[in-house]
């Protein structure tokens, strides 16, 4: 039974991972484990980044130097995505990502 709650623990986790079904499960599931609500406020993180990463290519977009490389700075939510998936499948039980995900974890307190 505890393998069975571990295994649950570990598809919740991924399943949060996913930008707005991690703030739905943060804030409906109040009985889930550490972890999952960890992935969830990681993609919480994840979901402010790429709503940043959006507003800087609309800004850059209209500088012509730049304009051809605003479309690789959506490749940087998706790599952390990735990241952040791939930990949660491992069972990284405290894993942040690097520069957000403390900063988030002190506001979702």
């Amino acid at each position: 039974m505890a393998e069975t709650a571990k295994s649950d623990d570990k598809v919740l986790a991924a399943v949060a991972t996913i930008p707005l079904v991690g703030l739905i499960l943060y804030f409906a599931m109040s009985d889930a484990s550490a972890m999952v609500k960890n992935y969830a406020k990681q993609s919480n993180a994840l979901l402010a980044l790429n709503v940043v990463v959006f507003v800087l290519s609309l800004v850059l977009s209209f500088v012509p130097v730049v304009q051809c490389l605003t479309p690789l700075l959506s490749l940087v939510p998706l790599a952390a995505w990735v990241l952040l998936l791939v930990k949660a499948l491992q069972e990284v039980p405290d894993y942040k990502l690097p520069v957000i995900g403390e900063m988030f974890d002190k506001m979702l307190k």
